[in-house]
Parts: structure tokens; sequence; C-alpha cells
């Protein structure tokens, strides 16, 4: 049986790619705290097994073609044994740089911070860098690593 499309294959739009930069975007869902794939994977944590803190994002825009964009944040949590081990181009403590992450994400989507707890809920808003990465020959938009979040003005 033959089925229709609504258009012809030959006009189908590919991927529309973001410029490189910031965008205003929203936590969309209750940040949570999930196992990485080598603690799912079953390895120990001296082998890199440990939690992340996940923070489910959006584009927020009054282009269509940006507005709504999803895009997932993933924080690695800090555990005791990352006091042994040192950045290997800051020689800041690696619980230190774990923290330190964390906290200027919860900062920028206006959570709050108290000595050794952080809240952070759905519905905060920051500005969020994004690059253009090739997957597979493919470019997609990812989220800058190397850039922390702006909070908005």
């Amino acid at each position: 049986m033959a089925f229709k499309f609504p258009k012809s294959t030959s006009e189908i739009q590919g991927t529309v790619v973001l410029a490189p930069g910031y965008y205003r975007m929203r936590i969309v869902k209750e940040p949570t705290i999930e196992p990485n794939r080598k603690k799912k994977d079953g390895l120990p944590p001296s082998e890199g097994a440990g939690d992340n803190f996940v923070l489910r994002l959006r584009v927020i825009s009054d282009d269509p073609a940006e507005n709504g964009r999803a895009f997932t944040k993933y924080l690695p949590m800090p555990k005791p044994e990352d006091a042994e081990e040192f950045d290997q181009f800051t020689g800041q403590p690696i619980l230190d740089r774990k923290m330190e992450a964390i906290v200027a994400w919860v900062q920028a989507f206006g959570g709050t911070i108290e000595e050794d707890e952080f809240d952070l809920r759905a519905g905060g808003e920051a500005a969020v860098a994004i690059i253009v990465e090739d997957r597979d020959g493919n470019p997609i938009n990812a989220i800058d690593m190397n850039a922390l979040p702006k909070p908005l003005d």
C-alpha cells in the first residue's frame, strides 16, 4: 500500500543549526541526580563511576526556529574520593572544581547555596552558551562545556 506525505521529499528542510553564542534557557523539569554511564556499567568510583546533577533546558526565543530547542546539562556530582585528585590544568582539587561548577550553574539559574546544600527548581532561567559540533559529519548544537552560564539581567 502506498502512503502520501504532505510534500515532496525533495522539499525536506534539514536541521537548522543555531549560531554559537549565549541563548536564554529555562529549566523545564525538576533537576535530578542520576548515575553516569560508568556507574550504570558497574564500574567503581576509582574508574570514574559517579552521579551527575542533570538539568533539562529549553531555549526561550521569539524566533520559532530557536524556541523550544532542548538541551541537557550534566554536571558531575562531587564525591569524597575527588578530594584526593587534582585538576591537571589548575591544580585545584577535583572535588572543589566540581562544586564550583555546580555553584555557578545554580546561582545563574536563581537557585540557592547554603554551605553544603544547594537548591534549584524548574522554571529558573539563565543565558547558556551553545556551540556547533560535528557529529558523524553532521553539524549539531551542544552546550559549550568551557563556558559558564550567565544570570539574566
